[in-house]
């Protein structure tokens, strides 16, 4: 498991200009959740992502660590 120090991301600057974005992004080791008809899904690029949620209503996220993608999986399902 790879720990993040969140301290590395200041509020407000953009998560995609910092190097460990980028590092997580090309190990596919970002996730992107999606609340679709009530069941919510992971997957690790974009577009498969992209391909499930186009043209319905839906709600997605992406996450950059488990702990996070635990947290957006409740609220998904606490917001239903």
């Amino acid at each position: 498991m790879i720990k993040i120090n969140r301290k590395l991301f200041k509020t407000g600057a953009s998560v995609r200009k910092k190097p460990l974005y980028l590092f997580l992004k090309r190990l596919d080791l970002l996730h992107h959740l999606h609340l679709v008809d009530g069941v919510v899904e992971t997957h690790t690029t974009w577009a498969e992502c992209e391909r499930r949620v186009k043209g319905k209503p839906a709600r997605y996220k992406k996450a950059l660590t488990e702990a996070e993608e635990e947290e957006i999986i409740r609220d998904f399902t606490l917001q239903r």
